[in-house]
């Protein structure tokens, strides 16, 4: 009992001391731990306890030297003079702990060491099955698209996940503090890979408490609460990443299906008149971006990589001497590409590694939604504004045109395109030319937002009969629609042979849409691919 007593009262006497914990990975050594390009200037002191090495430390430090802020004031005083000079240290140390090597980093330490022989995710585990969850700090989020959108959401005080406004099936979880459930791992906790606390331990004890966290790292105890943080994770190890490029070449030079090319943001068809392949000179003028068009345009060689990322799109707008956009092959193609068991995905020259489960279900979810009843017609080489004018022109007074009209009312924080094709029977029909992920989310955000207005603002719905011929209107705007007598179609253009194929980010963006539509309000919904060809084989 007093032994318990005199170590309960040594562990009082530690401090709170801010550690930033880093778990290498299984192959990595001390040898090659540190970043090659990083180390000139490194100096390495073996620490030893009780005349037993327990690790190395790495040390780095700048010459001193004015800082920057300085020049602002240079015609007014010389701060040289009064001797105003900065320097900074950065040290790494090594030490292992339950036969893995970690790396407690202190300053820009993290800087020292090789970002490939980091073990991804470790200090997220770690905090997610040590921290209660329903008092998180902070979150550190990713959202994905074509322009993914980095955040952190803080509330006011600590709350439960739900409190943070995210979209499980599209953020991704990149980091979150929050307090430990036991206080011995830490006062605080932040966990992304690296792992950094605030905790009460000396050097003496710190390897049992690295100990702690990795047993820490290996549990599943977060699946009870997270388990959707495994549905999709960014893929940041550079030798993986090189494996998946490789396998995408190879894949393109094979003529497989789960490669596929599309515009990769959301453009104007209105300000340009035409693509361009390869160089800006090209004499061949094409109506849209496709994979057998690239490849095309790459000659009788076989994809490299190399050409993939030099070869580029130009959008051409005639009398122009510069394009309105380009990008690289790269950025325009899309894939799912399988490798050593796993599912990964490109999007926007990012890969993201895939949950097999998770992406099942999606892809069943997205089988289940209606195909539209409605007919269209074929879409020309034309802009998405002309195709509209021509469908709504050719219906014999079904649709009326509501492309470009933007409705608004004085409680409203912004304008609505109501949709695209508004039918005389009720249908919504938003219309859209493929692209990538981020083109679709538009489409799918701009459908949810006009139904959600039409069926809930009163105002909203007056705003709109206003734009449209009493043929069309709503019977009386102050009345509740009834959505299950409404359809919102999302009609999207494409010119690739077969049934409609969505990038899989694009498929988890129109399941939301489509739940939310659905079975929070209550309208019917149907999905219609409207087939591209040229305009002189539309009848």
């Amino acid at each position: 009992m007093a032994k318990k007593a005199a170590a309960a009262k040594k562990t009082e006497k530690k401090k709170v001391v801010p550690l930033t914990i880093i778990l290498l990975k299984e192959e990595v050594t001390e040898h090659d731990a540190l970043d090659p390009l990083a180390e000139g200037g490194v100096k390495a002191l073996t620490i030893e306890l009780d005349d037993k090495k327990i690790g190395t430390l790495s040390i780095k430090q700048t010459p001193e030297h004015p800082p920057s802020w300085t020049k602002f004031f240079a015609e007014a005083a010389d701060l040289k003079k009064r001797n105003v000079r900065s320097a900074s240290v950065s040290a790494v140390f090594l030490t292992h702990a339950s036969g893995r090597l970690f790396a407690v980093s202190f300053g820009h330490g993290r800087h020292l060491l090789n970002p490939n022989g980091i073990e991804e995710r470790f200090g997220l585990r770690v905090t997610l099955n040590s921290v209660n969850p329903d008092e998180l700090r902070s979150v550190d989020v990713t959202t994905l698209d074509a322009n993914p959108i980095h955040g952190k959401r803080q509330p006011s005080q600590a709350a439960p996940l739900g409190d943070f406004g995210l979209n499980l099936d599209q953020d991704v979880l990149r980091g979150v503090t929050g307090k430990p459930i036991e206080e011995s791992l830490a006062t605080q906790m932040t966990g992304a890979d690296s792992l950094s606390v605030r905790v009460r331990t000396d050097l003496r004890g710190l390897q049992k408490l690295l100990s702690k966290y990795l047993a820490k790292s290996k549990e599943d105890k977060y699946k009870e609460r997270f388990s959707w943080i495994d549905h999709i994770a960014e893929v940041r190890d550079a030798a993986l990443k090189q494996k998946l490029f490789n396998k995408l070449v190879d894949e393109l030079g094979a003529g497989q299906s789960n490669v596929w090319a599309a515009i990769p943001v959301v453009i104007d068809w209105t300000s340009f008149d035409h693509f361009r392949f390869g160089t800006f000179h090209s004499e061949i003028e094409h109506d849209d971006v496709t994979l057998g068009r690239l490849l095309d345009a790459l000659g009788d060689g076989t994809p490299t990589l190399d050409l993939l990322k030099r070869k580029r799109v130009f959008c051409i707008s005639k009398g122009s001497a510069q394009p309105v956009m380009e990008w690289t092959f790269l950025d325009c193609l899309t894939a799912d590409i399988s490798l050593d068991g796993e599912s990964y995905l490109l999007n926007s020259r990012v890969w993201y590694k895939v949950d097999a489960d998770f992406a099942a279900k999606v892809r069943a979810d997205i089988d289940e939604i209606p195909q539209a009843s409605l007919k269209l017609g074929d879409w020309g080489d034309e802009t998405e504004a002309a195709y509209n004018i021509r469908i709504a022109a050719k219906s014999a007074g079904k649709f009326h045109l509501m492309d470009r009209v933007m409705v608004m009312h004085p409680g409203m924080a912004s304008p609505v395109e109501f949709c695209d094709l508004f039918s005389s029977s009720g249908e919504m029909v938003h219309v859209k030319r493929y692209g990538q992920s981020s083109v679709l989310s538009h489409l799918f955000a701009q459908g949810t937002v006009a139904a959600d207005a039409a069926l809930s603002d009163a105002d909203f719905r007056n705003a709109v009969n206003q734009k449209l011929p009493a043929t069309h209107r709503f019977q009386d705007p102050k009345v509740r629609i009834d959505p299950e007598e409404h359809e919102v179609c999302f009609a999207i253009g494409s010119s690739q042979p077969g049934p409609l194929k969505l990038p899989f980010f694009s498929q988890v963006t129109l399941r939301n849409a489509y739940r939310r539509l659905r079975y929070a309000l209550g309208y019917r919904v149907s999905l219609m691919k409207v087939t591209v060809s040229k305009l002189t084989d539309v009848n």
